[in-house]
């Protein structure tokens, strides 16, 4: 079988960092980098075999196939060991995402103080209507720094669980914090797991409240509760701006704030 000879990442518009190549070159990606504060490299580059997956906004393809996801035709072999690869990273994915989940607490819990009090201190001491749903809190989970490459330490974490707008969970948000419930101190307090392959956050939020005919849409936890707070309406936070201007609306809800 032949092939044409593949694009170069550049064409569209990837940069992969000192010309690195490898089967895992973390880079930015051009289709969501500037929809976030901070340009984290959320892309993954095979330079081996031309491939590429944003594990933020789902962006994925193959230098000289299309940017929707379609890859050139690869012959029999390397197909299958590339299915086989794509279901290890799915199963172990799905298997972390189900340990943390079952590793936390439910928000009125006396193990999630750290969490209470963080949002506390983030909402200037206003209260709750009521406990926001999918909200939970981790006693211990490790930090990963991208820079430093390394793991550097442990802390709590306050737990946010994405749903697609059926309900079905997608992936969970974590919140590093302290103790007393200030914001850890580490490069990138704020980090999305992995979603099972072929996943993707797209389309999805934490879903704090349960719509009404009323929904407030917002970027993070904190502002979704602070508005509901303020205007006593539900709320959903959809993580990101990216994820603001894709998030799906459910049925029912007539107006979105």
């Amino acid at each position: 079988m032949n092939y044409s000879k593949p694009s170069s990442f550049s064409d569209y518009d990837i940069i992969l960092p000192g010309g690195r190549t490898g089967h895992d070159v973390r880079c930015e990606c051009p289709k969501c980098f500037h929809d976030h504060k901070k340009h984290e490299k959320t892309l993954s580059a095979d330079t081996e075999r031309g491939l590429f997956h944003c594990f933020r906004c789902g962006w994925s393809g193959c230098v000289g196939g299309s940017d929707k996801g379609n890859i050139i035709p690869l012959d029999p072999i390397r197909t299958a060991h590339l299915e086989i690869e794509r279901k290890a990273k799915a199963d172990r994915a799905r298997k972390t995402l189900k340990e943390v989940y079952a590793g936390s607490y439910d928000f009125n819990h006396p193990e999630a103080r750290p969490t209470r009090e963080y949002l506390s201190n983030r909402l200037a001491g206003h209260v709750l209507p009521t406990a926001p749903n999918d909200i939970r809190h981790h006693r211990n989970l490790s930090y990963y720094d991208s820079e430093l490459k390394r793991r550097t330490g442990a802390h709590p974490v306050m737990l946010g669980v994405v749903r697609e707008v059926t309900g079905d969970r997608i992936t969970l948000h974590r919140t590093y914090i302290t103790q007393d419930g200030k914001k850890a101190d580490v490069a990138s307090p704020k980090k999305l797991m992995t979603p099972g392959w072929p996943a993707t956050v797209t389309g999805g939020a934490i879903q704090l409240y349960k719509p009404t005919e009323t929904l407030i849409l917002a970027e993070g936890i904190e502002t979704a509760l602070a508005l509901t707070i303020a205007l006593d309406e539900p709320s959903w936070a959809a993580i990101s701006a990216h994820g603001l201007a894709k998030v799906e609306i459910p049925e029912g809800v007539k107006l979105v704030i």
